[in-house]
């Protein structure tokens, strides 16, 4: 599956004022001619509500076989991702990424568009979208100084770069208790290649934290796959979806966990970065038992571990039994 219901998602809609009636809501993907910047940048945030089998959208009496959503925003408008059929392309999948607003009665859209000329009603998956450009930034970079079109290359690069930040800076005014991060990485096992990783990860003040439930904590970890306190200093307790190759039992395997740790932060080269103290491991489902051991160390002082956790070795061992193990402590 793609999503799974409750999931937090971001989007993002880029708007032209230009004189053609009806077009500014659905999405074009920027920069494409004349290296044209949007007027706006419009983000919105998706909760994932419902998870349906839909048939092929060239096909529609055929076998139910594809992945469909429904999503709403904070206001409660509904939106559909692949949904009631999957659209497919003979070399795209982009119809995936794609959320427009969910017309359920003829002249909806025209209402729409009739009660406001800037009404959006078609958004783009935001992390694919910045992973593309950050794509684009490292390729044109990587042009020889030799070929001929090495400076057109560079002038497009510090561009799309100028966007990039552009983008991250009015997402961070609109959504303030989320940090952006991008991380390379192989896209799939084994691969030789690298490519740019987007996430988002919601940070609070330890004030604010102290104000939340242990409930609260939790949907919010298993709605965004993460969840950070930030300190004064910078330094952050972290609780998150990880998954990694270890060197296990003779072999390297693929493990699925839920991280807790502290995330020191220092600078290197003028650069941010940070230190990781004292990570606890538990297997990808405990999403109560991790959430005690966070809570457990934002209250008892956060760098130091509690002992809940469960080796690597344990959790592999334990992946692999249908009724699991006796908890190993570390």
């Amino acid at each position: 599956m793609r999503f799974h219901v409750n999931q937090n998602l971001f989007a993002v809609h880029f708007g032209y004022n230009v004189n053609v009636p009806r077009t500014y809501g659905f999405y074009s993907q920027p920069m494409l001619w004349d290296n044209i910047e949007p007027d706006d940048i419009n983000f919105v945030k998706l909760t994932v509500t419902e998870h349906h089998k839909v048939p092929d959208a060239h096909a529609p009496d055929t076998e139910a076989k594809y992945d469909g959503y429904l999503l709403k925003n904070d206001a409660g408008q509904v939106f559909a991702n692949q949904y009631p059929h999957a659209s497919y392309g003979q070399t795209s999948d982009e119809g995936n990424r794609r959320f427009a607003v969910h017309i359920t009665k003829s002249g909806e859209l025209d209402k729409l568009q009739e009660e406001n000329e800037k009404a959006v009603f078609e958004y783009y998956l935001l992390s694919d979208v910045l992973e593309k450009i950050q794509r684009g930034i490292k390729d044109l970079g990587e042009i020889p100084a030799t070929e001929a079109r090495y400076q057109q290359c560079i002038e497009k690069r510090d561009l799309l770069q100028n966007f990039y930040n552009r983008i991250v800076k009015e997402f961070g005014e609109k959504y303030p208790d989320y940090q952006l991060y991008l991380e390379w990485k192989p896209p799939f096992k084994k691969s030789v290649l690298i490519w740019p990783k987007v996430t988002f990860h919601k940070r609070i003040s330890p004030a604010k934290a102290h104000e939340m439930s242990k409930e609260d904590i939790m949907r919010d970890f298993m709605s965004d796959g993460c969840f950070e306190i930030q300190y004064a200093d910078g330094d952050r307790l972290i609780i998150e979806n990880a998954e990694g190759s270890y060197y296990i039992d003779g072999a390297n395997r693929e493990v699925k966990t839920i991280n807790v740790y502290y995330g020191e932060k220092s600078e290197e080269d003028g650069k941010p970065v940070f230190y990781v103290h004292q990570t606890e491991y538990f297997p990808h489902t405990w999403f109560s038992a991790a959430v005690d051991c966070f809570l457990a160390r934002f209250n008892g002082g956060a760098s130091k571990a509690t002992g809940a956790g469960m080796s690597l070795e344990a959790i592999t061992a334990r992946n692999k039994e249908p009724e699991g193990i006796v908890q190993a402590r570390t």
